[in-house]
């Protein structure tokens, strides 16, 4: 394991810089130089045309033939989600989840915000290809470069193409769950977009009661350029998960970054791409505020793929990679962020109602140094009553997430019990959205 540790200073942002591609540009080929949305020529120049009707043709094809996984977290295969949609009775509909309503991850927002154009070939693609009639994209709306760049892409397209399937979108609530499956269904439905309590998917039975093709914006990303290249696809990333995908990397590095690199590129190796370690470091946040906490002797060389990470007990998840300082109190940060979790549920179960702020005030009282001696173990005790019992899967990710740092920072919780650390409460995961609405373009 070699750390490339850099002695700078750094100020983090709520918005991360968009770091050149490693190894090819793929998502991110048609960025423009001044990071002003691509119009549809800066998208024709780059990518070529769509050829929507002839390429949706290849889709499943391609797709089976490489295996390639939704990148929304999950790392479900594409194919077979759509098969399914395909399969189920009535006529589908497509929807974009461009939601991201956590505060930590952004490529998203980086998507939509610079190549708009891109996701809506893909969402163009996916609705010819399963037989949809209708394309929802649920965006929220509190970074407003991402938003207005959508608008204005749908209606330049609308004058400049002939795209087959047509677009509505819909403002999600600025909420950590309202990007969750149920919730954005519900929302499209016409509700207040909260997890609600389903029996059957959403690729079964989703919006209006029919076929709902539902993924995240890097998905339909994904799918646009897929078709463009075809087998060349598999050019880079490993031979299970082909691609690349995106990153966002904050913590203990000189900025905050957005990244694209291929599958399979070790964690460490990606880090020092963009600019190495400020400082030595005691862990590694992976895969978001619903990801785990991992050894730097395990995550360091692991590579970033689904697989792979799984093996080690990670996740890629949604693709945030937090190496944590050493000098920096990890339960302060766990505390943070889980008394951020608490509040974003939607009210309306007991795990979210009851157990998620039981959990954080007690992690809370642990940070301090003024829990009991048995605090871990009513911890432990309380998300164990929590797993498995809410609407979504928001408690069981944030149990998760807790489990991992009292395993990873064992030692550090055990010294808690008697009295605060005295490490600083430096703060360096970001827990609300105030930096959002702040502009994406600094154009001189």
């Amino acid at each position: 394991m070699t750390l490339t540790v850099l002695e700078r200073d750094r100020t983090h942002t709520g918005r991360p810089r968009l770091a050149p591609a490693v190894a090819e540009a793929r998502l991110t080929a048609g960025v423009r130089d001044d990071m002003l949305p691509a119009t549809w020529d800066d998208h024709v120049r780059v990518y070529g045309e769509p050829h929507t009707w002839s390429r949706a043709a290849q889709v499943m094809t391609l797709l089976q033939s490489h295996g390639v996984l939704g990148r929304g977290g999950a790392g479900f295969p594409l194919a077979i989600k759509m098969d399914a949609v395909v399969k189920a009775k009535g006529r589908p509909v497509v929807v974009v989840n461009a939601s991201e309503g956590e505060p930590a991850i952004w490529k998203d927002r980086t998507l939509i915000s610079l190549v708009p154009h891109l996701v809506l070939d893909g969402a163009q693609l996916a609705a010819l290809a399963v037989g949809a009639d209708h394309i929802h994209v649920a965006v929220n709306p509190t970074y407003r470069p991402a938003h207005l760049a959508l608008l204005r892409a749908i209606t330049e397209r609308q004058s400049r193409t002939r795209d087959a399937v047509p677009v509505t979108v819909h403002v999600v609530p600025d909420e950590f769950t309202a990007g969750e499956c149920s919730s954005v269904v519900g929302l499209i439905n016409g509700s207040r977009g909260r997890p609600q309590f389903v029996s059957t998917i959403a690729a079964v039975r989703g919006v209006d009661n029919r076929p709902t093709l539902l993924s995240n914006t890097e998905t339909f990303a994904q799918l646009a350029i897929l078709t463009r290249m075809g087998d060349r696809y598999a050019d880079v990333g490993t031979e299970t998960e082909p691609g690349t995908a995106l990153f966002t990397i904050r913590g203990a590095v000189p900025e905050d970054v957005v990244v694209e690199a291929p599958l399979g590129t070790p964690l460490g190796a990606l880090i020092n791409e963009v600019g190495g370690l400020t400082e030595p470091i005691q862990a590694v946040l992976v895969g978001g505020y619903h990801g785990r906490w991992l050894p730097v002797d395990v995550a360091w060389n692991a590579p970033l793929s689904v697989t792979e990470m799984r093996a080690r007990g990670g996740a890629v998840g949604a693709g945030l990679i937090a190496p944590l300082p050493a000098n920096a109190c990890p339960l302060s940060e766990v505390s943070r962020v889980v008394g951020y979790l608490a509040s974003q549920t939607a009210g309306q179960c007991g795990p979210c109602v009851n157990g998620l702020p039981t959990i954080a005030q007690g992690l809370a009282a642990l940070a301090h140094g003024a829990a009991g001696e048995d605090m871990l173990d009513r911890i432990a005790e309380w998300s164990g009553l929590v797993v498995g019992r809410g609407v979504c899967k928001h408690p069981d990710g944030t149990v998760g997430f807790v489990a991992s740092a009292l395993e990873v920072f064992a030692e550090h919780a055990q010294r808690h019990l008697y009295g605060p650390c005295g490490l600083p409460w430096r703060k360096l995961l970001p827990i609300d959205g105030t930096c959002l609405t702040t502009p994406l373009y600094d154009v001189a």
